[in-house]
């Protein structure tokens, strides 16, 4: 089968049946008055298949069209004279125009049928029962084969046009070891023969320990992303319109042999440091996808590992591990999904946060990387594909993270090349926290309040030899004081989102609204005189500790860096991803500004698309 280029935002759907009702006894006197059902139908039990092209055939729902250019055909034949038959229709190309979430992750489609087998060998199947939601009705009255040497060839003679998707008839051949054989083709037929290429080695030593597992399906995924209690989450919002807005290129950069319409997940724990350096218990999710046909899970080969750090968050119930973090749709296709919750949530959601203490949060991640990997190769019921390659990626605090993550790797380069680690793609980070805190003394209104506290905690944590002699409260405003055990409550306990923690500033200080909503306030009426003046010992002390994480500073990047970030962030300045690229030109680049999303929320927002289809 030759490989399909797509993704879960082109159009692989998910069709109906290519059979219409039509009883038994309307077709009686076209067949022969006794049909000999036990001649064949033992040598009919099992699964066929056929994948084959079709030229000029379109695919319609809610006034969208899309052009098909491969069809797999599989039906399940049952000896009783029962089966299940499932079609599915590829798109190679990309597909002009925009269609809605719910017609792009796919319509799961099928039919139950009943069959005639006859002693000379002739099969005549006939619609029962449509499933799934499919708005094409076209079908014909009833599919016959001959059987032939072993396989079920179409039987011209009985002029019955395959439907109007079918632009040839041919041959439906068993899978003799049932749907995995099937899969196994799919996943190995373009394989080439191993070659001498770095793998990880030295895994003994990594330990994991399952906590949950599972399988879901794309559709839950996106549910779990973008809907239920998300429904009125800004990025969640942003995140949804970027995939609605953006999906014509989403056909363009994946080779994807197998399509998948689910993933394998499991969560685990594995250890790790924390911000002090000290041995500690984390947790993680690795996926990897696979599709479920006949009610039977079949997993898909990975071809690329992505290591994603995850989106700045205050809530434990959008880390990787709740299955709603935001970054949940780089699941996809032949991809093994490797996202740490890092310290500070999933099992350790009792900790205070690692926030921008960015070599510890690098070491989490690769720990996670190595733990997920072993598990998936004790575990999954396929292997890598021989050549599999690892990206890191991530936006907000995850972009930084993934930087901070490929300079752990570039300043390990036995690592890195042991597992093929190719580049990274940041989005919209605090690479240099100095940057990020002299441009917020330079606004002076702030959109994204929270920051604050968690940053001060983070470094009071993570350097007492340099912060340890000041009091928390010293940093802040005495405005600021008078709210601050009321918003460390909710911090601490993970079950408030950044937008609802931000909310309680804007309900007890002075609010400032730009021309496009969005809300700020003063930063002198968060941080106190002291801590915002840059010749006070506090200060200094402060921004001794930002020196610690400057991502632009004490390395030289041996592989590429891709940046993306809005020139009108005012949550994560832009000049972050500038001192980057002024620092290392040679191996940046910097992309501003696509599709017009150029504030925070919606540059991560597009973040999310741009990796799936512009670089893999």
């Amino acid at each position: 089968m030759k490989s399909m280029y797509s993704w879960m935002l082109a159009a692989i759907l998910f069709c109906g049946l290519a059979l219409t009702s039509c009883s038994k006894e309307d077709n009686a006197t076209s067949e022969p008055a006794v049909p000999d059902t036990k001649a064949l139908n033992s040598q009919l039990e099992g699964v066929w298949y056929e994948q084959y092209d079709v030229d000029d055939v379109y695919y319609g729902k809610n006034d969208e069209t899309f052009r098909c250019t491969s069809v797999l055909d599989v039906a399940r034949f049952n000896v009783d004279g029962t089966g299940k038959f499932y079609r599915y229709f590829f798109n190679d190309e990309d597909k002009d125009g925009v269609m809605n979430l719910g017609l792009v992750w796919g319509e799961d489609a099928g039919g139950e049928f009943h069959y005639q087998s006859y002693a000379d060998g002739r099969v005549a199947a006939y619609l029962d029962k449509q499933q799934g939601n499919n708005p094409n009705k076209n079908f014909p009255l009833g599919v016959k084969w001959v059987l032939k040497d072993g396989q079920l060839v179409y039987d011209a003679d009985e002029g019955n046009a395959r439907t109007r998707a079918a632009a040839t008839r041919g041959t439906m051949v068993r899978s003799d070891e049932t749907l995995s054989a099937m899969m196994q083709e799919w996943n190995t037929k373009d394989a080439k023969p191993e070659e001498e290429l770095a793998s990880p080695d030295n895994l003994d030593n990594v330990k994991y320990t399952i906590l949950t597992t599972g399988i879901n399906s794309i559709k839950e995924l996106v549910e779990a992303a973008f809907g239920g209690d998300k429904k009125d989450d800004k990025f969640a919002q942003e995140a949804c319109d970027a995939y609605n807005s953006s999906q014509k290129s989403a056909t363009r950069a994946l080779g994807i042999k197998v399509p998948t319409f689910y993933y394998r997940y499991f969560n685990y724990s594995y250890e790790s440091i924390d911000a002090t350096g000290k041995p500690v218990t984390l947790s993680a999710r690795v996926s990897w996808g696979g599709n479920k046909l006949f009610s039977k899970y079949y997993e898909a080969r990975p071809n690329y590992i992505i290591l994603n750090p995850h989106f700045t968050i205050a809530d434990d119930k959008v880390s990787p591990t709740s299955g709603k973090a935001y970054e949940i749709p780089f699941m996809s296709g032949n991809l093994l999904l490797i996202q740490p919750d890092y310290q500070g949530f999933g099992i350790t959601k009792n900790m205070d946060q690692a926030y921008i203490n960015h070599d510890v949060c690098a070491q989490q991640c690769i720990d996670a990387l190595k733990a997920g990997y072993k598990l998936f190769c004790d575990l999954s019921n396929v292997k890598m594909e021989w050549n599999w390659k690892l990206y890191v990626a991530g936006c907000s605090q995850g972009g930084a993270n993934s930087l901070a993550c490929h300079k752990w790797l570039d300043t390990h380069d036995d690592f890195a090349n042991a597992w093929r680690f190719q580049y990274s793609y940041c989005g919209s980070g605090p690479h240099s926290p100095r940057v990020t805190f002299n441009k917020y003394f330079e606004q002076k209104d702030i959109t994204y309040p929270v920051v604050f506290p968690i940053v001060i905690r983070s470094m009071k944590m993570s350097y007492p030899d340099i912060l340890g002699k000041y009091e928390e409260k010293a940093f802040f405003s005495d405005k600021y004081n008078a709210i601050k055990a009321e918003i460390d409550k909710m911090v601490a306990s993970k079950d408030y989102t950044c937008d609802q923690i931000n909310e309680k500033f804007f309900e007890n200080f002075t609010v400032t609204v730009d021309e496009n909503g969005t809300k700020s306030v003063k930063l002198t009426d968060i941080l106190s005189t002291e801590a915002q003046d840059t010749n006070s010992e506090m200060c200094k002390a402060l921004f001794a500790c930002f020196d610690k994480n400057d991502l632009t500073k004490g390395w030289t990047p041996k592989r590429p860096i891709y940046l993306f970030h809005g020139k009108r962030d005012m949550v994560v300045p832009y000049a972050n991803s500038e001192a980057v690229k002024e620092a290392f030109p040679d191996k940046v680049k910097l992309y501003t500004e696509r599709f017009g999303y150029d504030d925070h929320l919606k540059s991560c927002a597009q973040l999310l698309l741009h990796v799936l289809t512009a670089y893999w």
